[in-house]
């Protein structure tokens, strides 16, 4: 069927007649050939009356297919207008078959005719149908047919990111003859134009653009909806690696990094265009952390504010660093470390000491992780000497002078954990899991004690223990045990628990079980093994159960990978917290997480010149880095001397611990991580009394929004407000924010905000978001519009409405001045 054909056969479906007017007459052998069905063929030959009359008259209900060998003459000389109007008109032409085609009329008949490699394909000529409207412009056309060619969405956004995906889509635009129509729409929406148009040229503009706007609005060369769209794109899930990668090359090309190293960190603060902005932001935190110029409060403002930019990610873990940086820096400048007894230095260690070893852990574990770590050698040098110096050093020599006064019959002993803790459950014959986690220091503790209580239905109560002297493995794990008398015999530092060895898991199941009957000792690994059933089993057969975990000392004793102490400490809340749950899958409700010992740790090796020096010691029991056991010992002025008794050990023996952070040399092993003696870091161990609740009790924040004002310019200030502080049971809330018209479509940039903060005045915890208008706003003045919040899911790409807000919008008449 030939193309003629077929075309009339559609307009005689709608139609009674239709009119052909062929321009050369051409087309008349087609015409006088052609056969359609209940359609009668008649010509125009001067006899427009008479065609008229029988059309209207005589056969008012049949078809015609009215045909002139000429062209349509004008309006005012066409004795058949009034019926051309009514009907149908139908042209052979190419042009007039693609405009049939494409249900537009005569006026569109230029752009086709300009246009024919576009239309040339019946396949894009199909695909711009689809996306025809009743309401067709020629700009609103030519739109289309970009998205056509190089298979994007018709909207300007979607275009430009496939343009700048790929050369070869460009290319496509050149081949179909399109690239003026895309400079001419680029200018249009976003500003563009140049002598010399080229998208490597548009992209600089559009990025540079996006620059200014954040750190001098004077040098924009492009409008508002180019810097929203730049916006839009690095937050893209799918271009937004595109960004980065374009961002990088616009960069280099344009030798911006020192220009950008140039502007102050206030200036760039809100600036994330390019990752020069985040690197110089870094550097000059660094730089006033380096100096102690820098007020703490202030750089976690900044980098609370970088949270959200699309280069964080890259740098989480410097920027976590530098927050970590700064606040041990601000607490050892805020504390004198000093205390007027044992107790006291105790008490003070466990409210509020504690803290500066969490932090350098902290600031140690993401420097370790961090991609660029190379950055941070002098201010890691000089965190180093800080906390070595100025809190370790300090606090253990304060402390120092208090050590004699160590009691192994206080209430809070490690001795009295067994009493305090387990025997109540032994004498009701009730269940009870304890896990022993070797070396998990205070600071530790904590921390562990805070992620278990951020679970649902999980709380915690935390407690603090000082272990036994000696500071080390086996008289920790025997103290642990139910016992009335701890001796060490003169062979080696085995410790014997009422006469029986408490080394092995054998021999400690057998010593509880002397003490009571169903219990056991077990390694973690053999616990984390059991299944549901043989788990349920197991615990049911015994009530007291000793579970025994170690990552913490196993790395940290050895010299190979003591440097990897800290990440051993992360992955022991792994572990913890998958034996807490295997038990309670087990359903047993009692659990308690507690330590032999804790450690005292610095990344900087022991220099020579530091180590104590003391007269041979002939074959002592026991000889470590921190303590020695043996014979007829003598103190000197870098170690503080005990006899066993003193320390609530059988024997005769006598030890040496060594003062403060002293260390002393021995062969082998490392000498950065280290326990033995009675430093706080050592000797304070926590003691964690974990219980489940039948009903959730976790919950995210609730975030508020203040009262949005009447709008009546292209820029509004928004107040969401975080009603409580984050707890453990109170999480934060990441949301997108963003203002859009009632039927969906986005009139701003969207921010994306996390409300985290743990303040408890009120005032602290009030977040502003300046939102910038689209160019289109103007279209829904005087109409109700909303800002929408959505939730950001951690583990989701979907973005579900946390709540809505209408506004009112009521711009007034020259409210921008074209910006």
């Amino acid at each position: 069927m030939s193309k003629v054909k077929q075309t009339l056969e559609k307009f005689f479906e709608s139609h009674r007649i239709v009119f052909w007017y062929d321009d050369s007459g051409n087309l008349k052998e087609e015409y006088e050939a052609l056969e359609l069905d209940d359609v009668q063929k008649v010509q125009i030959e001067n006899n427009e009356f008479t065609l008229k009359y029988r059309m209207l008259k005589e056969e008012p209900k049949s078809k015609f297919l009215v045909y002139a060998s000429y062209a349509q003459p004008e309006d005012e000389e066409n004795w058949l207008l009034d019926l051309l109007l009514a009907h149908r008109s139908f042209s052979a032409d190419k042009t007039s078959l693609i405009l049939t085609e494409l249900e537009l009329d005569q006026r569109f008949k230029a752009l086709v005719a300009s246009h024919l490699k576009f239309f040339n394909a019946p396949t894009r000529v199909k695909a711009l149908h689809a996306y025809r409207t009743d309401n067709e412009t020629e700009e609103s056309l030519k739109q289309k047919m970009l998205a056509v060619a190089i298979g994007s969405d018709v909207n300007m956004s979607s275009i430009l990111l496939r343009l700048l995906e790929h050369e070869k889509h460009f290319a496509t635009v050149q081949k179909l003859e399109l690239d003026t129509d895309l400079w001419m729409l680029l200018e249009r929406d976003y500003g563009y134009s140049s002598e010399k148009p080229s998208m490597e040229d548009f992209t600089y503009k559009l990025l540079q653009n996006h620059f200014y706007w954040s750190v001098d609005h004077s040098q924009s060369t492009l409008n508002r909806e180019a810097m929203l769209f730049v916006k839009q794109w690095m937050d893209s899930k799918q271009y937004g690696k595109l960004y980065k990668e374009k961002a990088n090359l616009v960069a280099q090309a344009l030798h911006l990094e020192e220009s950008i190293e140039a502007l102050s960190c206030n200036v760039l603060k809100s600036c994330d265009t390019y990752e020069q902005c985040e690197r110089s932001i870094l550097s000059s935190l660094m730089s006033k952390l380096m100096e102690e110029e820098v007020d703490f409060d202030e750089v976690h403002q900044i980098i609370a504010a970088r949270e959200n930019t699309c280069w964080y990610e890259v740098y989480v873990d410097l920027y976590q660093s530098l927050r970590f940086a700064a606040r041990l820096i601000r607490m050892i400048k805020e504390e004198n470390f000093s205390m007027v007894s044992f107790d006291d230095g105790v008490e003070k260690y466990v409210q509020q000491w504690h803290k500066i070893d969490y932090y350098y852990r902290k600031y140690m574990t993401h420097r370790n992780r961090a991609e660029h770590a190379q950055v941070l050698k002098a201010l890691s040098d000089k965190i180093d000497d800080i906390y070595l110096n100025g809190f370790l050093r300090k606090l253990n020599e304060n402390f120092n002078a208090y050590v004699e006064a160590y009691d192994h019959n206080t209430s809070n002993a490690q001795r009295q954990f067994f009493g305090r803790k387990i025997q109540p459950f032994v004498d009701k014959e009730e269940n009870a899991i304890v896990i022993i986690s070797d070396a998990l220091r205070y600071e530790c503790g904590m921390e562990m004690s805070d992620r278990i209580s951020g679970e649902n239905r999980f709380t915690t109560q935390m407690e603090s223990m000082v272990c036994s002297l000696p500071s080390y493995t086996q008289l920790g794990m025997a103290s642990l045990l139910p016992h009335k008398e701890l001796a060490l015999r003169d062979t080696n530092d085995t410790v014997y628990v009422d006469g029986k060895s408490s080394s092995g898991m054998n021999n400690r199941s057998k010593i509880l079980q002397k003490h009571y009957a169903k219990s056991i000792a077990i390694g973690d690994e053999e616990f984390l093994a059991l299944g549901r059933d043989e788990g349920r089993a197991f615990v049911k057969e015994n009530k007291i159960i000793y579970i025994y975990h170690n990552e913490i000392d196993a790395t940290g004793d050895k010299l190979s990978t003591e440097e990897r102490v800290f990440e051993a400490v992360e992955s022991s809340f792994g572990t913890l917290m998958k034996l807490i749950k295997q038990a309670l899958g087990f359903n047993r409700q009692n659990i308690f997480i507690t330590a032999d010992h804790g450690f005292l740790y610095h990344n900087t090796p022991t220099k020579e010149s530091e180590f104590c020096k003391f007269e041979d010691i002939a074959k002592p029991i026991k000889m470590n880095r921190r303590f020695i056991i043996g014979k007829g010992l003598k103190a000197d002025n870098c170690t503080t001397k005990f006899t066993s008794s003193e320390l609530g050990i059988a024997g005769d023996n006598d030890i040496l611990l060594a003062k403060s952070i002293n260390k002393m040399r021995v062969q082998g092993g490392g000498n950065r991580f280290v326990h033995g003696a009675a430093s706080l870091q050592e000797l304070v161990i926590p003691l964690i009394t974990i219980r489940k609740k039948r009903k959730d009790d976790t919950r995210q924040v609730e975030v508020q929004v203040m009262a949005l004002p009447r709008i009546t310019t292209n820029t509004v200030s928004v107040s969401l407000y975080q009603e409580d502080p984050i707890t453990e049971k109170i999480q934060p809330l990441t949301l997108k924010a963003g203002f859009y018209s009632k039927d969906g479509e986005l009139l701003t940039q969207v921010e994306t905000v996390t409300f985290d903060s743990t303040g408890t005045d009120s005032r602290n915890r009030e977040t502003r978001l300046n939102f910038l208008f689209k160019q289109n706003i103007e279209q829904y003045n005087n109409q109700t519009i909303q800002l929408v919040l959505k939730k950001v899911l951690s583990h989701s790409t979907e973005e579900p409405v946390y709540k809505s807000v209408d506004a009112t919008l009521k711009l007034s008449m020259f409210n921008d001045f074209g910006l």
